[in-house]
């Protein structure tokens, strides 16, 4: 998973996971997890989750306060366009950059309708190939981007 999250929301986000995560990294604004050999639908729920925990909260500091709303890429491998490591991260993001292209604050599934739906509109193409095109070394698991 791979998702964009405001700096403000990473303590929503971070609050909102209660899924076991392998891993954890954030760059702000980007924050990527790794859940441990996860059912791809499980971690498309897990983000739908946080996405929905952030764009709940209310952030307040002195002097006002804020809402904000966070966008998630997710991939799963296996995957027939997924071969390697590498490219589950960059199916993720792909994912993401669809969810942003698509008005933010959702959830976008690699290879998933909404995905394959974009980009068929945006430039004629079934689904990108360039994830499949970078080799590593395989890793079970799912990756969510945001």
């Amino acid at each position: 998973m791979v998702a964009e999250v405001p700096d403000e929301a990473h303590e929503a986000a971070l609050v909102a996971i209660p899924t076991p995560v392998d891993s954890l990294r954030v760059d702000s604004p980007m924050a990527a997890a790794r859940m441990p050999e996860p059912v791809l639908d499980a971690a498309v729920t897990f983000a739908e989750r946080v996405r929905k925990r952030i764009e709940g909260h209310t952030f307040s500091f002195p002097g006002g306060s804020l809402s904000r709303t966070a966008s998630f890429g997710v991939s799963g491998w296996p995957h027939p366009k997924i071969k390697a490591c590498d490219s589950l991260v960059r199916a993720a993001d792909d994912a993401l950059y669809v969810a942003k292209e698509m008005g933010r604050n959702r959830v976008i599934r690699f290879d998933g309708n909404e995905f394959n739906a974009h980009l068929a509109q945006k430039d004629g193409a079934d689904a990108r190939t360039a994830a499949a095109a970078r080799p590593s070394a395989p890793e079970h698991g799912a990756a969510v981007s945001g």
